[in-house]
């Protein structure tokens, strides 16, 4: 009876058969080719100078073509012409945008001489922990003045503020005065203005570009005593509630003692990318040791707190939607606190369509949802595809979830499975002769430990072991596979290579989850009870003291990293060639992918 209705079951809704047997279209991550098309477009728009209008319309004419051919039954035809249409569109996107520019003011504001200012503050203020005691703010000028001459267009400045009678030895009391402005808050001050220079060495850092992204244009240097606020208040009030978050939890870390100076600097950046009071030293060992991703926001961070935040909806019994509902929610809000970044926007994304997918049965691919998430950051911003933070986020999920994860669900995740309801015998009926076989051997094995251990403790330790080998071999394929791909992006942008990038993931990572979500789940209860916020305090304390300890070791070997000159398109051909290889080979032949 139970086939008959299955049967009949399918019939009726045929939808859950195909969804079964789509497993092969799933594999085919559409939306990634969707993206590597459009990407293509928005760097074809660099080559080849045409009009927005021009690329308009041939991507008009392509997806009609691609219309046409579906109707006329020709699928490899309207395939082609829709992949030709993505490229099109990205081209328009990218002539059509407008790129990142601020207003810039005259040459004569920029001699060097000192100007008067009238601006509001557009970013909070932060204390910065190197090059002396000084505050940093940007604003958004309403008024610039020098020798008579008033320009009156808005400029987005960032200034840093000295003071030279603070108490070095407690900054955080701000004992000298320096300026205690927030978001919307409206000043004069005195200042000299400087545009923003790179470095002129080959493959330097482009802070012009950066800053130019932020809607800055010009830098200024101003002493305390030469600030003055003014009433009334400049901006939104949007932007006024993200500044009153944001500067309460920054206050909760530092100021309510959770951890020490230190340690709280620390967290800052990882939780909320307050980097401000960071040590150029720490700095230097999370770059040396190749996991600088641990310290700045990222998709990790949004990743570890959703799983977190998911697996607690779920043991406090929440339906599945309601708990995909709460996850998707929280990570858009500690989104938006953390500051809407790539990497956060990319995870954010990812996180919002896997969670779907799951609510509606369907088969989630990993690659697919990260195809999804890079067209999306490209729609609406078609010159991220040319920063370095783009490509390297994306280089980094295209590794996992295109090659490391295929190989781990080959290899181990079969093991995986085999290792649940290990002391069913009928659960090996469904399982391949080689699984059932390892199942049959782990029982012999817990029989022969039972009399000394009793039968659930034996069944325990003989599936704790296998599986502890298996998170090992993932966590080493997955750093392994990610750290190779990221050898050529890393020495052309920063001419570094980590070569103990492997072990020190290995080695941090399995804790920075505990660290990361000890750390929030700290600060959140420092609302509510400060007794229990010092418990997960400790918790993600001594989390980051193990972490440091690994890293500090690491970063005094000899060959912790090498400074490597610009690769060549020799080089970075066979680089491409090697990851594209990979990608295709891990879909046919695992061999042949590594």
């Amino acid at each position: 009876m139970k086939f008959v209705f299955a049967s009949q079951h399918t019939t009726r809704y045929p939808f859950r058969r195909i969804d079964n047997l789509s497993t092969r279209a799933q594999a085919r991550a559409p939306l990634a080719v969707a993206a590597v098309a459009f990407a293509a477009g928005v760097w074809l728009a660099n080559v080849l100078l045409r009009s927005p209008g021009q690329w308009g319309w041939a991507t008009a004419l392509l997806a009609l073509c691609a219309i046409a051919a579906v109707f006329g039954g020709s699928l490899r035809t309207a395939q082609t012409a829709a992949a030709l249409a993505l490229i099109g569109a990205g081209a328009f996107a990218r002539t059509a945008t407008p790129a990142p520019s601020g207003t810039v003011p005259p040459a004569v504001f920029l001699n060097g001489e000192a100007v008067e200012i009238t601006a509001h503050v557009v970013s909070d203020g932060a204390l910065l922990a190197t090059g002396g005691l000084r505050n940093r703010f940007d604003l958004m000028t309403e008024s610039i003045q020098y020798a008579g001459d008033t320009f009156t267009q808005p400029v987005g400045i960032r200034v840093t503020v000295y003071s030279r009678d603070m108490d070095e030895d407690n900054p955080d009391t701000l004992s000298a005065g320096l300026p205690h402005l927030s978001y919307g808050d409206r000043l004069h001050l005195t200042a000299k203005l400087r545009s923003p220079r790179n470095f002129r060495n080959p493959g330097a850092f482009d802070y012009e570009g950066y800053m130019r992204g932020l809607g800055i244009t010009v830098q200024a240097s101003a002493r305390a005593e030469d600030i003055a606020t003014l009433p009334g208040f400049m901006g939104t009030r949007a932007g006024l509630w993200h500044s009153r978050i944001r500067q309460s939890i920054i206050q909760h870390i530092h100021g309510s003692g959770l951890w020490t100076r230190d340690d709280a600097a620390l967290f800052a950046a990882m939780i909320i990318g307050d980097d401000s009071r960071l040590l150029r030293d720490v700095r230097e060992e999370f770059q040396k040791t190749g996991v600088y991703h641990l310290l700045v926001v990222s998709g990790m961070n949004v990743a570890l707190l959703a799983v977190a935040i998911f697996w607690a909806a779920r043991r406090l019994r929440l339906p599945e939607w309601a708990a995909a509902l709460v996850t998707i929610t929280l990570s858009c809000l500690y989104a938006c606190v953390a500051g809407l970044g790539v990497p956060i926007v990319r995870a954010v994304l990812m996180l919002s369509l896997f969670l779907f997918a799951r609510l509606l049965y369907r088969d989630r691919s990993a690659l697919n949802a990260t195809g999804f998430a890079a067209l999306m950051v490209l729609v609406f911003s078609p010159s991220a595809l040319f920063e370095a933070g783009f490509q390297l986020t994306f280089l980094a999920l295209v590794a996992i979830t295109g090659i490391a994860l295929p190989i781990v669900q080959q290899t181990a995740s079969p093991y995986r499975h085999a290792l649940k309801h290990l002391d069913s015998t009928g659960y090996d009926l469904g399982l391949p002769p080689k699984l059932a076989q390892f199942r049959l051997d782990l029982r012999l094995i817990a029989g022969r430990i039972a009399p000394y251990l009793g039968t659930r403790a034996s069944s325990r330790m003989v599936a704790f072991a296998p599986g502890i080998m298996l998170s090992l071999y993932e966590l080493v394929t997955v750093s392994a596979i990610t750290q190779a791909a990221l050898v050529l992006p890393m020495r052309a942008y920063f001419h570094r290579a980590a070569i103990i990038g492997l072990p020190a993931n290995i080695l941090v990572l399995p804790l920075a989850g505990t660290m990361l979500n000890s750390g929030i789940v700290a600060i959140a209860l420092s609302y509510v009870s400060m007794p229990l916020a010092r418990v997960a305090a400790w918790v993600g304390a001594g989390a980051l003291h193990w972490i440091l300890h690994c890293l500090n070791t690491l970063a005094h070997l000899p060959v912790a990293q090498w400074r490597v000159p610009d690769p060549g398109l020799a080089l970075g051909l066979i680089a491409a060639s090697g990851v594209l290889l990979a990608l295709i080979g891990v879909r046919h032949q695992r061999r042949l992918a590594l």
